[in-house]
């Protein structure tokens, strides 16, 4: 059976289509729309289907955002709205092909994407959703030159790539947040990433402090 969105999911989708068809400037269409309309949370299935089909497929991905966060403690600390991932910009048009398949279609681009740390974005940010309304990014983005900045994670027990603890810190610190929304969700997400820091950076310390005594 198709999934569908709930009746007030698709009545403020259609409000927000209206929203940003108004003759003012983006940065209001964006205020306004941000106070009427969410997406519809991303379940952890979906998200698991999203990234097991993505691999089976050879596209390789790094989980960034709010799930990103939560893999890199290893369980879901709040519910998340969209399915972040970072990608290479050759295999765009694989993933493209990939969500389709399970039913996503593209939404709208972004074309000026604020960098992720000091990482840049190459292109658009590509915004796709299902008949559900859920909602996955794909952030085109060189991923050899992500380096140490990738670290090992999971979601429900499954091991995906995802942005280390060190880059969610950096991205997450310093950022004015006006809406009151997205500030609680923007320090839950920092607090769970200093926490993954600070549980990555034990061994390290226990190891230095081990090495000092031995000698």
């Amino acid at each position: 059976m198709r999934e569908s969105a709930s009746y007030w999911i698709r009545f403020t989708d259609r409000l927000n289509v209206l929203v940003w068809a108004l003759p003012v400037p983006r940065r209001v269409k964006a205020v306004l729309s941000r106070a009427i309309y969410q997406n519809p949370t991303m379940p952890i299935a979906t998200a698991l289907l999203v990234l097991g089909t993505l691999d089976a497929a050879g596209v390789e991905t790094v989980v960034m955002g709010g799930w990103g966060i939560d893999a890199l403690v290893g369980e879901q600390q709040r519910p998340h709205r969209d399915l972040d991932l970072i990608l290479d910009q050759g295999n765009l048009e694989s993933a493209l092909a990939v969500l389709s398949g399970l039913g996503f279609a593209e939404w709208f681009r972004n074309p000026t994407p604020v960098p992720f740390g000091e990482h840049g974005i190459e292109g658009d940010v590509v915004v796709m959703r299902d008949a559900a309304l859920r909602v996955v990014d794909l952030h085109p983005m060189c991923l050899a030159a992500l380096g140490p900045s990738v670290a090992t994670g999971s979601i429900d027990g499954r091991e995906v790539m995802c942005v280390s603890a060190s880059l969610q810190v950096e991205a997450h610190t310093g950022n004015r947040i006006r809406s009151r929304r997205e500030r609680r969700r923007h320090e839950t997400n920092l607090r769970t990433a200093r926490r993954a820091l600070t549980a990555a950076e034990a061994p390290v310390k226990q190891s230095d402090r081990s090495a000092s005594l031995a000698q």
